[in-house]
């Protein structure tokens, strides 16, 4: 399903996938992989950022419960509280969680980056650094794949099991 929506808390609109799609596993597990894609755009502003923005703005007297959205997915991804947690960025906070509130058996959330002849490397790089920064963050483990253009990791959120994956197509 093109720009699936799928709520994961009581504010605002929830996370919209590239593509979501569903399926089910050889042993009949319900499977849902969220898709996000990517040619070398980041995955939008720092939590820090983001937070104190809003902030800002609930402060002013603007009507957001952004603040509390964050917070809330600060909490689902993060046991001990830690300020590198600022650092992550926010995009990867609700499409984790987005990818994981279907509820399926299996959750997948997939990067898919195309390089187009148009793509801009150091761009490219500085998002890939914050995947991995990310994946970190988040204590995910390792999978081995076959494939060097992919990487994938298990992660555990809010007692979840989640499996994330990057893989880069070339079009040149």
């Amino acid at each position: 399903m093109p720009e699936f929506e799928q709520r994961f808390d009581e504010y605002g609109r929830g996370r919209v996938h590239d593509l979501g799609i569903f399926g089910a596993t050889s042993a009949g597990d319900s499977l849902f992989v969220g898709v996000e894609e990517k040619v070398d755009e980041s995955f939008g502003p720092r939590v820090q950022e983001a937070y104190l923005k809003a902030k800002a703005r609930q402060i002013t007297g603007e009507s957001t419960k952004a603040p509390e959205r964050i917070e809330g997915l600060l909490a689902r991804h993060f046991v001990t509280p830690d300020p590198g947690m600022f650092d992550v960025r926010y995009q990867l906070l609700y499409g984790t969680a987005g990818t994981l509130a279907v509820g399926a058996d299996v959750s997948v959330f997939y990067v898919a980056v195309f390089r187009t002849p148009l793509y801009d490397e150091t761009i490219a790089a500085a998002n890939f650094q914050d995947y991995e920064n990310f994946i970190r963050r988040i204590e995910a483990s390792p999978i081995r794949l076959s494939d060097d253009a992919a990487m994938a990791h298990e992660a555990r959120i809010d007692g979840e099991r989640l499996v994330c994956v990057h893989e880069v197509f070339a079009f040149e």
